[in-house]
């Protein structure tokens, strides 16, 4: 279209625990992290200072540089949350629940104040389960001002997960059955949900677009939603039960023809990290945008274009069962920015078109966001502002929304625009700002740098946007930089030359994607085949790196600046690396400089290391695997961050893919502990 910019976003790494499941749709969603192990002492020094030069490598770096740091014997800036600590063990438990029990998933709890491990149930439901979206799923909750949306004292409360039973026509083969809940708190058993369960089950435990609705007030109502199976891709019907039903309570119906997308949260106010609502495709009336309040599940209201146009409809194709109405959503005070593909054939190709829209809650409308010229904010190339471009995407004050793109080329490149040679593809980085109160709802670019994309000065962006205050900090072009928010004054952080970099996720990666209170933002690079974990202020003024090491996630003190959209902002408040790819230690984040605790060393090189998202400490699990030639291996640790050499390995032996009839990956803890 002529009256559009044309972005274009690459796809952010995924964790380990990706193969766990997949949330298609998550509101309030959570943060994952991971990264390898690395290890040991400083670098020896290289880089580059002053303004970003895009037209090659900096050699040259002034910064004053901590590469070796006093051992401590524990840190003392916890959330201090102390509760059991859940993960999967898939080993092969023969003899411990009958003479014939077969390798599967069992769902454990270890608690720390005991140094125990419990076995919660050892019907977790494996394979049969790997698709649903709650099939473990952690549940948080935290306390929300309701005049700003900070939150305070964010934890864990507890686990839901699937349970699964002998499949009556084919014995021996597992299939989910109920949707189950524990506590954290010892002593909490598990309890079923609703009183659908067992080989006439409707959970939708393994069909795809799953929708979980998080509820910060209160972890227990949680909503997970799914399609009935008797939905069809002509007529669609979805189900949805709330996590504190019991076994009595029946699943809650949508309308028929309903084709659910999104839930809409409240950001301040009494109902503040709840749903209010739901967004739906409405099958039943030409396919429409439509509102569907949560107290009403079976009523949709088409949602009117704020032009005077009418209602938003889409002429989707109901037989692609891939295809949905909404490729992502994004929470703000006054409503949600919502990203809308759009499939046009186009010859003999089919083009995606993703268009960004504001539905605001006050007047039910949807906005087209356009900037000062009329143009349009979409793009031909991958999903814009999905669930893997969250890393991208900036929150300030609830009201304006700050994206990291980059427009035309390498969408094109990887078939999204239909470029005729790869020569005359440009690459540009550009910061979008959108803005979204009463008087001013549209989007402008402030910032735009680059050139060709087979040139010298191409410009290709990392995988993440951090809030720094006053600036952002992202990467173009392998140079970690720091940029107003008015995108008119830069700042070089790193420019130093490495061989870590690559065209779709750039030269550093970063477990912890928000700035410590005390400035300090925490990333990775590798140069000359070795990997660094890097700590530096946020203003440029010094940094703590250490050779051979990589950070590997953070518990958080409980607090973030905003309820909306993602927890990315919770505040770090110990950040693990590991070394060597043996050695495992954290740092206090706002002070890394202080020192580091070393939690202990593996008996045995590992071949990666990783954690899940952030969450409250001091009591943490480790993922650890080892690579064998035909036998890879599993196990999960636990570490204390208040105590020196607490690492524990709380199984009884690593979990072998073997002995694990090909499950010994689902050995892992259950993300967000």
């Amino acid at each position: 279209m002529s009256n559009s910019i044309k972005l274009e976003h690459s796809q952010a790494l995924a964790t380990p625990f990706s193969q766990l499941r997949t949330l298609l749709v998550a509101g309030v969603a959570a943060l994952g992290l991971a990264a390898c192990g690395g290890g040991g002492d400083g670098d020896d020094g290289g880089g580059g200072g002053g303004n970003p030069n895009y037209g090659g490598p900096s050699t040259t770096d002034n910064i004053p540089t901590t590469t070796n740091l006093a051992e401590l014997y524990g840190l003392t800036t916890d959330a201090n949350q102390e509760h059991r600590l859940f993960y999967i063990d898939a080993s092969d438990h023969s003899g411990q629940t009958g003479p014939n029990q077969p390798a599967g998933a069992w769902l454990m709890a270890y608690d720390p104040a005991l140094k125990t491990n419990h076995t919660i149930d050892p019907k977790l439901a494996g394979v049969g389960s790997v698709n649903s979206a709650v099939s473990p799923m952690a549940l948080h909750q935290a306390t929300i001002d309701t005049n700003t949306g900070e939150v305070d004292n964010y934890q864990v409360t507890g686990v839901t997960y699937v349970q699964e039973e002998e499949y009556q026509y084919l014995p021996g083969f597992p299939m989910p059955s109920a949707l189950m809940r524990v506590g954290v708190s010892v002593g909490s058993m598990p309890e079923q949900v609703t009183n659908e369960s067992g080989q006439s089950a409707d959970l939708g435990f393994a069909v795809a677009h799953q929708i979980v609705s998080f509820n910060l007030d209160d972890a227990n109502r949680t909503q997970y939603v799914f399609p009935a199976k008797n939905s069809s891709m002509s007529s669609r019907q979805y189900r949805l039960t709330s996590l504190d039903a019991d076994s009595s309570t029946p699943v809650q119906d949508f309308g028929a023809g309903f084709n659910v997308q999104a839930p809409l949260f409240e950001t301040q106010g009494a109902k503040a990290g709840s749903a209010y609502g739901w967004i739906v495709a409405d099958l039943n009336q030409n396919d429409c945008l439509a509102f569907v309040s949560g107290a009403n599940l079976m009523n949709a209201t088409c949602i009117p274009n704020n032009d005077g146009t009418g209602p938003v409809e889409f002429s989707q194709d109901r037989t692609d069962e891939t295809y949905n109405y909404i490729t992502g959503v994004y929470h703000l005070n006054s409503g949600a920015v919502l990203a809308l593909p759009e499939k046009k054939q186009i010859g003999t190709s089919l083009e995606v078109t993703t268009t960004l829209w504001f539905y605001e809650h006050s007047s039910g409308k949807l906005h087209l966001l356009k900037n000062a010229n009329g143009d349009n904010l979409e793009t031909t190339a991958l999903p814009m502002f999905g669930p893997n471009e969250a890393g991208r995407t900036v929150s300030k004050d609830g009201e304006t929304l700050f994206l990291a793109t980059s427009d035309g080329g390498i969408g094109s490149l990887l078939g999204g625009g239909g470029a005729p040679n790869p020569s005359d593809i440009e690459a540009h980085a550009s910061l979008i700002k959108i803005t979204t109160t009463a008087d001013n709802v549209g989007w402008e670019a402030v910032y735009h740098e680059g050139g060709k994309l087979m040139e010298d000065k191409e410009a290709n962006l990392g995988d993440f946007l951090v809030d720094a205050g006053t600036h952002f900090i992202w990467e173009i072009n392998e140079r970690l930089i720091a940029i107003s928010l008015d995108g008119k004054s830069e700042v070089l952080l790193d420019g130093r030359s490495n061989n870590g970099g690559n065209l779709l996720n750039g030269a550093f990666s970063t477990p912890v994607s928000v700035v410590s209170q005390e400035g300090w933002f925490f990333y990775n690079r590798e140069a000359n085949s070795s990997d660094y974990a890097t700590a530096i202020k946020a203003d440029g003024s010094k940094r703590v790196e250490l050779k051979d090491c990589t950070w590997i996630g953070a518990s958080t003190s409980g607090k973030a600046n905003y309820t909306g959209g993602s927890f990315s902002s919770l505040e770090p408040s110990e950040v693990f690396m590991a070394c060597n790819k043996k050695l495992i230690a954290a740092v206090d984040a706002n002070n890394p400089e202080a020192g580091r605790v070393i939690l202990g060393r593996l008996s045995e090189t590992a071949e990666s290391i990783s954690m899940g998202r952030s969450a409250p400490g001091p009591h943490r699990l480790i993922q650890v695997t080892y690579e064998d030639d035909n036998d890879d291996r599993y196990e999960v640790i636990y570490v204390n961050t208040r105590e020196n050499n607490s690492l524990t390995h709380i199984m009884d032996n690593p979990t072998s893919e073997s002995s694990a009839g090909g499950l010994g990956w689902m050995t892992a803890p259950v993300d967000g502990f």
